[in-house]
């Protein structure tokens, strides 16, 4: 059994898996299960046991098992490539981060929008590599200078970015790929 930290790991470590596979078909069905498990996630809430005689929804496990049967098409969050064919980092955001972002930062319009049309409550939104990297430079600065509510949630909101930043440049090679030149006879000065 895996709990929901360990799920939402496995849901990271797909996602990256899949922007990573060089075969089609192989990034396709990771992708799918990504955004299954990333669906499963978006759906389940640290709610209470309902008390006995009160209606109760499905929980968390049926949910899961029903994702695995293959039991009635999910509403994903975001797809796992961009329109533009770009690599997409899912970041979970809760709703009072998303909302610290709108007001307390100056992110790019388009980032705003999509960050306000996302439902209410915890979402996983994706983010380019750009996006990232802008998000964190205007987070960063926004930190400093933020009110209270707002400061918390954006250090948790840049605490994520950090971490997604750290693990991506450990997937980039320090310098660029270079070619050594063919040894020759003749030699030039």
């Amino acid at each position: 059994m895996l709990d929901l930290d360990e799920l939402d790991d496995l849901a990271g470590h797909m996602a990256a898996a899949a922007n990573h596979a060089e075969d089609k078909k192989l990034r396709s069905k990771l992708d799918r299960v990504s955004r299954k498990i990333a669906g499963l996630l978006d759906r389940h809430t640290d709610q209470p046991e309902p008390a006995p005689g009160e209606e109760t929804t499905p929980g968390f496990i049926e949910t899961f098992l029903d994702m695995l049967v293959g039991k009635g098409p999910m509403n994903l969050p975001m797809a796992a490539r961009s329109r533009k064919g770009e690599d997409q980092y899912p970041r979970k955001l809760t709703e009072p981060q998303r909302e610290a972002l709108i007001a307390a930062t100056r992110l790019r319009r388009g980032l705003k929008t999509r960050l306000q049309q996302a439902p209410s409550g915890i979402q996983v939104i994706g983010l380019t590599r750009k996006e990232v990297d802008a998000m964190a430079i205007k987070v960063d600065i926004a930190v400093e200078y933020a009110p209270n509510p707002y400061k918390k949630r954006l250090q948790a909101v840049m605490s994520k970015l950090e971490d997604l930043l750290d693990a991506l440049e450990e997937n980039e090679p320090l310098r660029p790929d270079r070619k050594g030149i063919k040894k020759a006879d003749q030699v030039y000065q």
